[in-house]
């Protein structure tokens, strides 16, 4: 299902689905947001839905009028006694320190992360930065922060906009891991030139 129309009839016989948006990051962000698993992302050629989101499988946005999937606010916290980077923490649309690592909005029915569960980071290594998105990331891995306990506060109270508020304590445990290639943005040749 595209937002912006019909699949392209190359994508018919593949076992995907796509979603057209405004801005390449919110990709990225649905891949966060429903647990979908992004295979690369492609110019549309349009003015308005410039990029093309390619996912793995059948993914549909939640249906939040009926039978929708229970939707989960997770919040990645550093635990109070941990000190390290505290001082690159910083809110920044006001400059005070803050505590939260990173905020997922989850309506899919994968498990809830769990000790020892964590967070990516993004990185951008200069030698594959394409130099027609200069600010893009170019890689991930599996990052520090690991999850050392979680608190869930399920709502009781009807028609709040959170089912779930899940608040994950984590703790800095460095470990090397390997960096892994982001889905690269797939431009043709002639939408290229329209780029340029």
């Amino acid at each position: 299902m595209n937002e912006g129309g019909k699949p392209h009839t190359r994508y018919q016989e593949e076992n995907i689905s796509q979603h057209a948006v405004t801005e390449r990051w919110r990709c990225y962000a649905m891949e966060q947001k429903y647990s979908w698993t992004l295979l690369r992302i492609e110019r549309t050629g349009q003015k308005t839905l410039k990029w093309n989101c390619v996912f793995e499988g059948k993914t549909e946005f939640p249906d939040y009028h009926r039978g929708r999937p229970m939707r989960k606010y997770i919040i990645f916290r550093a635990d109070p006694k941990e000190e390290h980077g505290a001082e690159s923490r910083l809110l920044s649309h006001t400059g005070a320190y803050t505590e939260i690592l990173a905020e997922q909005f989850d309506s899919s029915n994968r498990p809830l992360p769990a000790p020892g569960y964590r967070l990516r980071e993004f990185h951008q290594i200069s030698q594959f930065t394409d130099p027609n998105f200069p600010s893009a990331s170019t890689h991930s891995r599996v990052g520090d922060w690991e999850v050392a306990r979680v608190e869930e506060y399920v709502q009781t109270v009807p028609n709040v906009e959170f089912d779930s508020i899940i608040v994950c304590y984590c703790r800095y445990a460095p470990v090397t891991t390997a960096l892994e290639p982001l889905p690269q943005i797939q431009v043709s040749q002639d939408m290229l030139q329209e780029v340029l």
